[in-house]
């Protein structure tokens, strides 16, 4: 007999039994956590209940896990390639409040570092901060100019330069000080 392969929620279902297994859980433990009864739980991880986004995001949040890890359970983004691999149309996008500049973030699920992929106008910029928890964080600027601030020393970067922060103990910050967007990758960690 051929394999057939199974739908979507059977699929999701499974990575839910498979998650709960792994954390040793029962299905009343998690109803607890989620606010669904245990029934219902057996239903979706059978596959015979379609889940609601809700339930959905309520389970992913019992188990600590990005929603997307349940929602792409049988597309073919197997377990592997969801801790180790980020798409770019996975990418959450967002702009430093108060401020001209955009940003991507960066994050696999499994990791302890964090990619932000940053533009700025000419002229913006982050002022002189530390980070409030023990950490590293480093750019590396991809075109552009920029202008780093490290405690009380200035330094200028350009495309294909770098800068390694010991961002709990030195005060940091930065501008784009060319005329045209600046590109970088900033990296921090562990998270910020």
């Amino acid at each position: 007999m051929a394999n057939v392969p199974l739908n979507h929620e059977i699929q999701i279902g499974l990575a839910i039994r498979q998650l709960r297994m792994e954390r040793q859980m029962t299905l009343t433990e998690l109803g607890e956590r989620t606010n669904l009864s245990a029934g219902h739980l057996s239903q979706i991880e059978r596959g015979i209940a379609d889940p609601s986004f809700s339930a959905l995001r309520g389970i992913a949040a019992a188990f600590d896990i990005p929603l997307t890890k349940l929602l792409l359970a049988g597309n073919g983004a197997d377990r592997t390639q969801e801790e180790f691999i980020r798409r770019k149309e996975d990418r959450t996008y967002g702009k430093y409040p108060g401020t001209k500049i955009k940003f991507q973030l960066i994050e696999v699920p499994k990791s302890t570092v964090q990619f932000l992929w940053i533009t700025a106008p000419p002229g913006a910029g982050i002022e002189p901060h530390k980070r409030n928890a023990p950490g590293e964080e480093c750019a590396l600027v991809l075109s552009g100019k920029m202008q780093v601030c490290l405690d009380d020393a200035e330094f200028i970067l350009q495309a294909g330069d770098a800068v390694f922060i010991q961002a709990y103990t030195v005060m940091h910050g930065w501008k784009n000080i060319g005329d045209e967007e600046l590109v970088a990758i900033w990296v921090t960690s562990p998270r910020i």
